[in-house]
C-alpha cells in the first residue's frame, strides 16, 4: 500500500475515510531531524508490507489536525495505528488518539505481521 500525504485536513479526512484495512497515520515536521531519520524507515516497511496505509501529515501544514492527534505539547514524529480506519478518523481530541499511538518504526514494525522475522534457530 502507499504512503498518503494529504495538503489538507479535508484530504486527510477524505483519504482516510476511503482506505480498506490498516492504517497508520504518521506526523512529521520539517524541522525535525528525528522525523528525517524515522521517515525512511516507515517507508522501508510500507515496501515490506503491502497491508498497511501509511497517511503522512506535516504538523506544521495541518496544525489544527495535529492538535486534534498530538495536542499543545505533542511531538513529531508520532505514529498511530489502527486495522480500523473508522477508529482514527474519529479521533478529535489527544486523550481519544493515546491508545492508538505507538512510539516509533520499532512499534509499527512489531504490530504489522508481515514485518515480523522469523526467530533464527
Amino acid at each position: 500500500m502507499p504512503i498518503i500525504t494529504p495538503e489538507t485536513e479535508e484530504e486527510f479526512r477524505k483519504v482516510l475515510a476511503e482506505i480498506k484495512g490498516p492504517v497508520a497515520v504518521e506526523f512529521v515536521a520539517t524541522d525535525c531531524d528525528y522525523c528525517e531519520a524515522e521517515i525512511p524507515k516507515i517507508d522501508k516497511l510500507v515496501n515490506e508490507c503491502a497491508n498497511v496505509t501509511v497517511l503522512r501529515a506535516d504538523a506544521d501544514k495541518l496544525s489544527a489536525l495535529a492538535d486534534k492527534f498530538l495536542g499543545e505539547y505533542g511531538g513529531t514524529p508520532t505514529i498511530y495505528y489502527s486495522e480500523k480506519p473508522e477508529e482514527l478518523a474519529a479521533v478529535e481530541n489527544p486523550e481519544g488518539a493515546e491508545k492508538f499511538e505507538l512510539k516509533d518504526s520499532s512499534a509499527l514494525r512489531r504490530r504489522l505481521k508481515c514485518a515480523r522475522k522469523p526467530k533464527a534457530t
